[in-house]
């Protein structure tokens, strides 16, 4: 009987650090990309003829992270690409953003999200703030999901400078 019960103790052990070694991996990332690590590689404005100032806007770029590079679950992105649609009437809109972090291994994770942008008169620059999830991702990241939010501060001319949070989990 003795033996019976210290079986089941030690098998209810082992189970436990099972349980322990599949746990999702959490994480918080938060990092910020200057201007001079930001290039728009495509932007096109079509001008909508129903109101001043109205434009419908796609657009693509990507930054680089030269020093101090956000780690996700122990790789480095080493590079962001945003692509959006934006819908803007004298400035305010809605854009929708699709990015992707292409990370040192060579996996990607993808983010979807949603941004309100607002002319801002003090720098004659537009803000965003943005939030959305994150949708998926390839090898280590396969599994990866969670929440992404933000601020973006951008001209039509092409500086581009913002701050991410990521909040995520893999493996849940």
């Amino acid at each position: 009987m003795r033996t019976g019960h210290t079986l089941m103790i030690a098998i209810a052990a082992v189970m436990l650090l099972a349980g322990e070694g599949v746990a999702a991996q959490k994480g918080h990332v938060s990092y910020s990309v200057s201007a001079k690590d930001t290039t728009y590689t495509e932007q096109h404005n079509i001008k909508v003829d129903d109101a001043p100032d109205h434009i419908l806007r796609a657009y693509e770029f990507r930054r680089t992270f030269p020093s101090n590079a956000p780690v996700i679950n122990g790789v480095e992105v080493v590079e962001e690409w945003s692509r959006g649609i934006t819908d803007r009437s004298e400035g305010n809109g809605a854009t929708k953003i699709y990015g992707t972090l292409v990370m040192k291994n060579g996996d990607k994770i993808f983010i979807e999200a949603t941004a309100i942008v607002v002319p801002n008169s003090t720098t004659g620059r537009t803000d965003a703030t943005f939030g959305g999830k994150i949708a998926g991702g390839t090898g280590k990241f396969v599994a990866i999901k969670g929440l992404v939010r933000g601020t973006n501060t951008f001209d039509l001319k092409g500086y581009n400078e913002g701050s991410t949070n990521l909040d995520y989990s893999i493996g849940d």
